[in-house]
């Protein structure tokens, strides 16, 4: 997932997901009450909007489907790559830590030392966990979709896949064990995959008509809702904008097509998409969640408002530059002092495991 092998495309893709993420954990964590509904929200067309920006999973289905659409050609793990995502998960999560115990607003030394033993398993990092898992199989994965070098191995998982987990999730409201995140990517990591081998196959026309129905049918759900003026369907609208609900899916992988038949270069939009996974780490944070949306922004105070759709605007761009001068702070400052004590020993370690890594794949 190099910038130097990606269409720029796709970093404009990586950081319209984080967008969706950060809007979605905004909609979600911020303005829906304890319950996680918006029935408080006496302004329609505001309780519309909340529920229409529930696009995190959209976001996530878009990563994976990414990931799968340039690993399938790889066929071996990068420790290298594993130790970064782990060490920066875990530089974020001690530091966030420490500061709200300094500040009295959470955390204490149970949590510091729970995120200093297992960072991936305390602090709202579920996604990194199961990234994790898919990277460190995707070799096998690969093995098995392109064992007969045809499509069929793609066609009859996503048949099973749709049959076993989407459909009944979809249509018949099975949620209880359909939305094991583990299942979930290997979905889109599958589906990302077919987009690559065989996504020229499929017609721009068709695609672009697809996308757009989806889009439509995005915004339409939550207003077929209100007009049919049922609390119960009002308020679980947002179970079809889950991460393998058919919409979502579609529309994941239209927007994933789309960007692969769009050819940008820009070294800007490149550097730009590296903030993208310290934004999700900052911004996600159980922490600074809890923190930000009641204390801050007291996002409940302006759910009614007719500037609600100029306020959400505004307090994302802030989560999304506050996060990016955070990350500056560390490449710039704290990284260059780390390196000064210890670039000798990394670069031994990051050359050992690359070698490790390539015996043990090979």
């Amino acid at each position: 997932m190099d910038n130097k092998v990606r269409n720029s495309s796709f970093e404009v893709l990586r950081i319209v997901a984080i967008i969706f993420i950060v809007l979605s954990h905004l909609s979600w964590h911020g303005y829906a009450d304890s319950s996680f509904v918006y029935s408080y929200i006496d302004n329609a067309f505001n309780r519309d909007l909340l529920r229409c920006l529930n696009l995190g999973n959209l976001g996530v289905d878009v990563f994976v489907m990414i990931s799968g659409y340039f690993l399938i050609e790889s066929n071996r793990v990068f420790l290298k790559k594993v130790l970064k995502l782990f060490t920066l998960t875990w530089f974020y999560g001690i530091i966030i830590t420490v500061s709200v115990t300094i500040l009295g607003v959470g955390g204490g030394a149970s949590e510091i030392i729970k995120m200093a033993s297992f960072p991936l398993v305390f602090g709202s990092n579920w996604f990194v966990t199961v990234y994790l898992i898919l990277y460190t199989f995707h070799p096998y994965i690969n093995r098995m979709l392109m064992y007969s070098k045809t499509m069929k191995p793609f066609i009859i998982i996503m048949a099973l896949c749709f049959i076993w987990w989407v459909f009944p999730y979809t249509f018949l409201f099975k949620k209880d064990n359909y939305c094991n995140p583990v299942i979930a990517f290997f979905i889109m990591y599958v589906i990302g995959a077919y987009l690559r081998l065989y996504g020229e196959q499929l017609h721009k026309k068709t695609v672009n008509i697809v996308l757009l129905v989806c889009i439509v049918g995005w915004i339409g759900l939550p207003i077929m809702a209100e007009i049919s003026k049922v609390q119960y369907v009002m308020n679980h609208v947002t179970y079809f904008y889950s991460t393998i609900s058919l919409i979502t899916i579609v529309l994941a992988a239209c927007l994933v097509l789309a960007a692969s038949r769009i050819s940008i270069t820009s070294m800007n939009i490149n550097w730009l998409a590296t903030f993208v996974f310290p934004i999700y780490l900052i911004s996600d944070n159980y922490w600074i969640r809890i923190y930000i949306y009641d204390s801050i922004f007291h996002c409940k105070n302006y759910a009614d408002s007719a500037y609600l759709p100029l306020t959400i605007v505004g307090q994302t761009a802030i989560i999304i530059i506050v996060c990016i001068i955070t990350d500056l702070a560390r490449r710039y400052i704290v990284m260059p002092l780390l390196n000064i004590s210890f670039k000798n020993p990394i670069q031994r370690m990051y050359t050992k495991l690359d070698k490790y890594s390539e015996k043990l794949f090979s």
